[in-house]
């Protein structure tokens, strides 16, 4: 019986002499993630949205994009949590800085004939994330061509010089380059190509995209380059928006 004790009483001095194995984490959000990789990878400036990851590379001065983790919204579980549904009745309008802001990309239909789809974004250096911001895509649909209105806004960080902000539309070709089906610049109010955002939403006014003649599926893309105050310019990377459809001859539709 004392062998017994005395064997107790070691084991118990050499548990605890044995330092606990630290479990691994999973960060919490695609943009977690993103910022992760980019903190641990060597980039000299990048930015996040949701798990896209941009940066410049340190050594080489090259711009690299990659897709980090999954970003899409559509997981039974998922889609509650967010509040997402296939038809809201809340626009960007009443709602652009509190709808999806868990470290992702959203999208959500209106009507069949208007969607919208947001991203939340972050950009740092090495040193860690520096601020964040969220873009909104909205996708007005007129016949057989699409109307965008982009949104910005500043969530984190000082205030953000736009230096110019685009939307393409894009022509899905499946397993070829897709086609490109207009190229448009975002502007200001009173035509200005560069502004300055902050912590109240800018909507842009409505690009009018050109009519689209083949019959196909087509979405449209945002992206840009920035600069944050006291910081060097960087590349946004690129939101997509829904697919929409073009069937034959008749009107465009989000499905």
């Amino acid at each position: 019986m004392k062998r017994l004790v005395v064997a107790l009483v070691l084991v118990a001095i050499a548990w605890q002499g044995v330092a606990p194995v630290a479990a691994e984490t999973t960060p919490s959000t695609p943009l977690a993630a993103c910022e992760d990789a980019a903190l641990a990878g060597d980039y000299s400036s990048w930015v996040c949205l949701g798990g896209n990851l941009t940066g410049v590379d340190a050594s080489t001065g090259v711009l690299e994009s990659k897709t980090v983790a999954s970003s899409q919204v559509g997981e039974p579980v998922t889609r509650a949590r967010l509040g997402v549904s296939s038809l809201s009745s809340s626009t960007f309008d009443s709602d652009f800085d509190g709808w999806c802001e868990l470290g992702t990309i959203c999208t959500r239909r209106i009507t069949m004939y208007i969607s919208e789809t947001k991203g939340n974004a972050a950009w740092g250096d090495q040193s860690g994330v520096r601020g964040t911001f969220d873009v909104g895509l909205r996708t007005n649909l007129n016949g057989r061509s699409a109307r965008w209105t982009v949104y910005l806004t500043v969530d984190s960080g000082p205030s953000i010089l736009i230096n110019e902000q685009w939307v393409n539309c894009y022509e899905d070709l499946n397993y070829w380059l897709d086609n490109n089906c207009g190229q448009h610049r975002v502007k200001a109010q009173g035509g200005v190509t560069s502004w300055t955002i902050n912590y109240s939403v800018f909507k842009s006014p409505l690009l009018y995209g050109n009519r689209l003649e083949n019959s196909n599926k087509y979405y449209g893309q945002t992206s840009g380059r920035f600069t944050p105050s006291g910081f060097q310019t960087l590349v946004m990377s690129p939101l997509k928006s829904a697919e929409f459809e073009c069937w034959g001859t008749g009107n465009c539709v989000f499905p």
